[in-house]
C-alpha cells in the first residue's frame, strides 16, 4: 500500500518503519511497550531483540520470524492501534523505527568497513581489487550501496559461513552480481581456507595473498565477549579446545578484517599466533570476558 507524501521525513532521512506501542503506567515511570508480548522500553537505552526459538543466531535472521517488527507503511499499522488493553495502558501510539545504527571502520588502500553498534558488533567489508568491488558478509545499511558504487563495480558478495546469511542475497539481487557461499575454489585474486565443513557449520577465511589481508567470519573476531584477558584477537569459543591452527598457522597477515569487531593493522600477524596457540589455556577468562560484557551491555 502506498501512502504517498504521508510518509514523512526526519533529520533528513525517510522513516524506515511504523509501530505501534502501548504507553504504560509503571512504577518507575510512562513507557513504551509492545502490543503483543509483555516487553517495555527502557528510556535511553538500546533495545536488543531475541530469538525463542534458537538463542545462538544473531537477531534478526532472514530466515526466522525473529526481531522488531513494522510496517513499511503507516496504514499498515492502524489496525494495531486499538485492541484490549491491560489496565496500566494509557492509550497506544503510532511511531517510526530508525535501521540500525554502523559506523565505517577498517578503513584502508584496499578496501573499508562497517560495523553494526550492537553487543555482537557485526561487521561487513569491501575489498577493492583492481577497480571492483567484492563484498563480503555484507548487511545493508543507508549508506552502505552509495560507498560501494563509488569505489568501484561490483563484481560480486562472498558469503564465508553458510549461516551468515546477512544481506548477501539481497544485495547480490540488487546490484546484478553473482552470490558465492563458502566458496571452495578461488576466486582471482583471493584463495580460501576451509575452516570447519561440518554438517552444521561450514566457514572459509579469505586470504588476499597480495596484500596479505586475511578475512573471518565468525572464527575469530575482536569484540571484549571473544576476548581473554589482553588479547586483540580471540578464538570462537566453540573452536578454543581445538582452533584452526593446522589451516593458518602458515598464514602471516599485515591485516586480519573479521566479521564481528573492527579489524587488526598493527602486528595482526603475531595477535593471530597468539590466539592460536593460547586458545585453550584462554577459556576461562574467555568466558569471563562474555559475561562482563553481556552485562555492560544490558547495564548499559
Amino acid at each position: 500500500m502506498e501512502t504517498g507524501g504521508f510518509v514523512r521525513v526526519t533529520n533528513g532521512r525517510p522513516a524506515v518503519g511504523w509501530r505501534v506501542w502501548t504507553v504504560q503506567e509503571r512504577c518507575d515511570g510512562v513507557r513504551l511497550g509492545s502490543v503483543i508480548y509483555d516487553a517495555v522500553w527502557t528510556p535511553g537505552a538500546s533495545a536488543h531483540a531475541s530469538c525463542r526459538h534458537d538463542e545462538l543466531h544473531v537477531v534478526p535472521d532472514m530466515t526466522c520470524n525473529c526481531g522488531f517488527h513494522a510496517a513499511r507503511d503507516p496504514v499498515d499499522a492502524f489496525p494495531y492501534l486499538h485492541g484490549r488493553d491491560e489496565p496500566s495502558t494509557l492509550c497506544r501510539v503510532l511511531g517510526t523505527l530508525s535501521g540500525m545504527r554502523f559506523r565505517f571502520c577498517d578503513e584502508f588502500d584496499g578496501g573499508f568497513g562497517w560495523i553494526v553498534d550492537e553487543f555482537m558488533e557485526r561487521c561487513s567489508h569491501a575489498l577493492v581489487a583492481d577497480g571492483r568491488v567484492w563484498l563480503i558478509d555484507p548487511l545493508d545499511g543507508d549508506g552502505v550501496e552509495d560507498r560501494n558504487r563509488a569505489a568501484g563495480d561490483a563484481a560480486g558478495v562472498i558469503q564465508l559461513l553458510d549461516r551468515h546469511n546477512r544481506d548477501c542475497a539481497i544485495l547480490a539481487a540488487r546490484l546484478g552480481v553473482p552470490h558465492h557461499v563458502v566458496p571452495r575454489v578461488a576466486i582471482a585474486p583471493f584463495q580460501f581456507i576451509p575452516i570447519r565443513m561440518g554438517r552444521f557449520w561450514k566457514e572459509v577465511a579469505l586470504w588476499w595473498r597480495e596484500r596479505r589481508v586475511l578475512v573471518f567470519a565468525d572464527v575469530l573476531g575482536t569484540p571484549d565477549y571473544l576476548l581473554a584477558g589482553r588479547e586483540r584477537l580471540g578464538v570462537h569459543p566453540l573452536l578454543r579446545l581445538r582452533p584452526p591452527r593446522k589451516q593458518l598457522g602458515a598464514i602471516h597477515p599485515v591485516a586480519i578484517l573479521c566479521g564481528h569487531g573492527a579489524g587488526l593493522f598493527d602486528e595482526a600477524g603475531a595477535a593471530l599466533r597468539e590466539a592460536l596457540s593460547t586458545s585453550r589455556r584462554r577459556i576461562p577468562g574467555q568466558a569471563a570476558s562474555a559475561v562482563r560484557a553481556w552485562r555492560a551491555s544490558r547495564a548499559g
